[in-house]
């Protein structure tokens, strides 16, 4: 009877400590009137590090890329970018924002993650959602 209790007791906690994956290419558009924008993440994972590459534009033209690295903390990824292009947005690089938004997995779908961005001194906002490409 012990050992199932034991057993019992130890599967909560085998859940919690699993870390969810992140890797991948990950993007979203938006259509604001006659213009259509967009970001892709390529994440890769080893552990509970992330490091990768960001890039986004809009239809009009303007845009950039850079690169970004972040780390997972329970459920959620928290990543900081640099500009290689040095643009308004973010650092130049190699220097790096620091954790201006985090990420979650969408909870009715794997193939989803929901980034939450800091406005205000670290209150975060509901934004854009990503949809894994491959």
């Amino acid at each position: 009877m012990k050992k199932y209790i034991s057993l019992f007791l130890l599967i909560p906690l085998m859940a919690y400590a699993h870390t969810p994956s992140f890797s991948g290419t990950w993007s979203y558009t938006d259509q604001v009137g006659d213009t259509v924008g967009g970001k892709e993440l390529v994440l890769k994972q080893k552990g509970n590090s992330v490091t990768g590459v960001w890039n986004e534009g809009i239809s009009t033209g303007s845009g950039g890329s850079g690169k970004l690295k972040g780390y997972i903390k329970g459920n959620k990824l928290f990543l900081s970018y640099c500009s290689d292009e040095g643009n308004n947005w973010y650092q130049p690089c190699p220097k790096y924002d620091n954790n201006i938004s985090y990420f979650i997995k969408n909870n009715n779908n794997n193939n989803k993650i929901i980034e939450y961005n800091a406005v205000n001194n670290k209150k975060y906002k509901k934004g854009n959602e990503f949809i894994l490409v491959k």
